[in-house]
């Protein structure tokens, strides 16, 4: 974990899959999906562009489909937007700091 903008990001992000499946991963352990800002600011600053896609806690449902946004870096800036929620992407959980 690395304490960046008052959160521990995990380091290397989880495998891929779906939000749903994410959202249960991170929250059995007592974590969370950062959002679109805090995903885009660790990897500027941790990682070189590009990086993968990540999801993010932004979620929605057109009232067919339930989607979520990904984040990331590219060698042109950062790029985000919503992806159907059963797709795979990388993640990584975040977590207040504990003493």
């Amino acid at each position: 974990m690395k304490l960046e903008m008052g959160l521990c990001f995990e380091t290397s992000t989880r495998p891929a899959a779906g939000v749903a499946a994410a959202i249960s991963t991170c929250e059995s352990v007592d974590r969370w999906l950062p959002n679109i800002e805090q995903v885009v600011a660790f990897q500027e600053d941790n990682l070189a562009a590009p990086q993968p896609e990540e999801w993010t806690d932004t979620l929605y449902d057109n009232g067919t489909k339930v989607f979520a946004y990904t984040a990331q870096i590219t060698v042109l800036g950062s790029e985000f937007g919503p992806k159907e929620a059963g797709q795979a992407h990388a993640y990584r959980c975040v977590a207040l700091p504990s003493s």
